[in-house]
């Protein structure tokens, strides 16, 4: 993807104005049959959208269903009794409507977005943007560079970004290590890099001089997760423990229905016979099988946490028991290419 089609995909998050609501006791929701409004304090009122009233809804915490049964009234009452519990948070404006909300003082670590794609190319030579998603007034950007680690023969790993933002600030500015599996382009996230930016001000030079170096400690710990994609090679699972093992991953990921007899049927066909090809049916399923950002990113979580250092080379949280590992020893032979999923 090249700038022009991310900055197009950008495009409906771009120009959305945000404005922070301390608590004050004459705010007001009005809620009429045909309009809503919200008059914060004693300015003037400033109408909200459907989309920004289900908004409001969600963010105050009643149930779509009472919400539903309440009378216009009544609920306009309640929501002005719940948001000023709220103590603090960010309208989001688009053409003077309210179309969202977001707990807290938003719009402090908004980015630019040609300037965030300037700055990624500045950090990773040849940056491909592999993936762009918005949601939730945010973006998710997977960044890939040339650099690549091998894991075993046949068998690499190229190095690259996964970046969170928001042009309008509603969320704080992550950058996290990322790769993609080239035998099979299955994309993962880890956590040996993840950084994110909560100093004040989104557009000074401390916000970029923050981004560029996380990107590149994010793009250069690559050889980190090749060398522990290796041990967890050696991380061996009896075949009388692999199905419980799948379903426990598949639970924890929340993949269920016709993705999750997805899985299993790959399963069958390349069963998995160590922690590596265990993380790779997760990451298999994230990259070609989920559609659903939320879940996606849940499953990649989930494989994230599997494959770290800390949870599952000393305790494997999916059994709940100690499993045996051996360490890589210092330049491995590359053992023999793993069959792609």
């Amino acid at each position: 993807m090249n700038t022009a089609e991310a900055l197009s995909k950008l495009a409906p998050i771009c120009n959305l104005k945000t404005r922070v609501i301390d608590r004050k006791p004459n705010t007001r929701v009005i809620v009429a049959p045909e309009n809503w409004s919200l008059r914060p304090g004693s300015g003037a009122l400033v109408p909200i959208t459907n989309k920004g009233a289900n908004e409001l809804v969600n963010f105050a915490g009643v149930p779509k269903g009472l919400a539903e049964l309440l009378s216009p009234d009544l609920l306009g009452r309640m929501l002005t009794e719940l948001i000023y519990n709220k103590e603090r948070y960010t309208i989001l404006m688009d053409g003077g409507n309210i179309i969202g909300f977001v707990q807290g003082s938003a719009g402090e670590w908004s980015l630019d977005p040609e300037k965030l794609l300037t700055n990624i190319d500045r950090a990773i030579p040849k940056a491909d943007i592999q993936s762009l998603t918005v949601k939730d007034y945010a973006a998710s950007l997977e960044i890939v560079g040339h650099e690549t680690a091998p894991v075993q023969r046949g068998d690499l790993i190229r190095a690259g970004a996964l970046v969170k933002f928001s042009p309008s600030g509603s969320i704080f500015p992550e950058v996290q290590s990322f790769c993609v599996r080239l035998a099979c382009t299955n994309g993962a996230k880890h956590t040996d890099v993840l950084r994110s930016y909560r100093g004040g001000g989104g557009e000074g030079d401390n916000v970029w001089h923050w981004f560029r170096e996380s990107m590149k400690a994010a793009y250069g710990s690559v050889k980190g997760i090749a060398n522990r994609y290796r041990e967890m090679i050696d991380d061996k699972i009896p075949a009388s423990e692999r199905a419980l093992m799948l379903e426990e991953l598949l639970r924890q990921a929340k993949i269920t229905g016709k993705e999750a007899d997805a899985v299993r049927a790959q399963a069958i066909q390349s069963p998995p016979r160590n922690a590596y090809e265990m993380f790779n049916l997760v990451t298999w399923a994230s990259s070609h099988v989920l559609r659903n950002p939320a879940q996606i990113d849940r499953a990649r979580t989930v494989a994230a946490s599997f494959s770290s250092e800390e949870s599952h080379d000393t305790f494997c949280p999916i059994c709940h028991s100690h499993r045996a590992t051996r360490s890589t020893p210092a330049n491995p032979a590359l053992p023999p290419a793993t069959p792609a999923n």
